[in-house]
């Protein structure tokens, strides 16, 4: 008894939580939950029934939306990957020793000398 009379709050102290309760031990739930009663609210309960499914429907878009995310950012890497690979392999080929090469079987050669520059007179053309 002593135990319980310390454990008291004062009367003016009282918590949110403690009133809570208090309310929750004074409420008879036979009478507050009545055919009557869902009969008066049917339309709030109705409309919180409808945020529920749009909740459970959002989040499934949610799930579903991210998972497409992570396909499109494994997709996103392997095509870098490829473009990277793509670019050092044209920046290897362009150089000039490498078209030189390339163009050998053509009869085709580089120049010794550097090219002749073609001058035309104004009334020559």
């Amino acid at each position: 008894m002593e135990i319980e009379e310390e454990l008291q709050e004062p009367e003016g102290t009282k918590s949110g939580y403690t009133k809570l309760v208090e309310w929750f031990k004074g409420v008879d739930l036979k009478q507050v939950f009545t055919l009557e009663y869902a009969l008066k609210n049917s339309a709030y309960l109705i409309f919180l029934f409808g945020l529920m499914i749009l909740y459970i429907g959002n989040t499934h878009e949610m799930d579903n939306t991210s998972r497409r995310i992570e396909v499109v950012k494994k997709e996103m890497k392997e095509y870098r990957w490829r473009y990277m690979s793509a670019k050092a392999d044209l920046m290897y080929n362009c150089k000039m020793t490498e078209v030189a090469q390339a163009v050998k079987p053509l009869g085709l050669r580089t120049l010794d000398a550097p090219p002749k520059k073609i001058v035309i007179a104004k009334g020559e053309y």
